[in-house]
């Protein structure tokens, strides 16, 4: 504002000077035009400062949106983030899920695989006991007949 007035000041005083140089018309002349640039500058400072004012109007605009949309991009970013987490829950519980049904079939399939073993053991257990039963068994008929054939012999001799 001090500027303006300054240039005002020295605009009205090189016209006062230049007025003093010629003839009273050339002075009349010289004012009015003095007094033109003077209401001129004026208007142009008012212009400016109006220009200035809306410049930081805008700037303040701008900047208020710019700071609405970083925090609604903030919160598009917690949600995105929160949706991956809860995802990343899920598949995690499903992937477990699926795990425990493979241990779960994987366990009874070795329990089978483990009864089955057993019952062939156990089959193969009985038929040797029965062969070793058969075998005693024929052993026993055998030490029978020969005890009595022992006993035939020393009957007659």
């Amino acid at each position: 504002m001090e500027k303006r007035k300054l240039t005002l000041f020295t605009l009205i005083l090189s016209g006062a000077l230049l007025a003093g140089c010629g003839d009273d018309e050339e002075a009349v002349d010289t004012e009015q035009t003095s007094g033109d640039v003077s209401q001129e500058l004026e208007q142009a400072g008012d212009d400016l400062e109006q220009a200035g004012d809306a410049a930081v109007n805008q700037t303040e605009e701008a900047m208020g949106d710019a700071a609405e949309a970083t925090e609604q991009a903030g919160d598009e970013l917690a949600q995105e983030t929160e949706q991956a987490g809860d995802a990343i829950v899920e598949n995690t519980e499903q992937a477990g899920d699926e795990i425990a049904q493979e241990t779960e079939q994987a366990g009874d399939a070795i329990v089978e695989n483990t009864e089955q073993a057993g019952d062939e053991i156990a089959q193969e257990t009985e038929q040797a006991g029965d062969a070793v039963v058969e075998g005693t068994e024929e052993a026993g008929d055998e030490l029978e007949q020969a005890t009595d054939e022992m006993t035939e012999d020393n009957s007659k001799s």
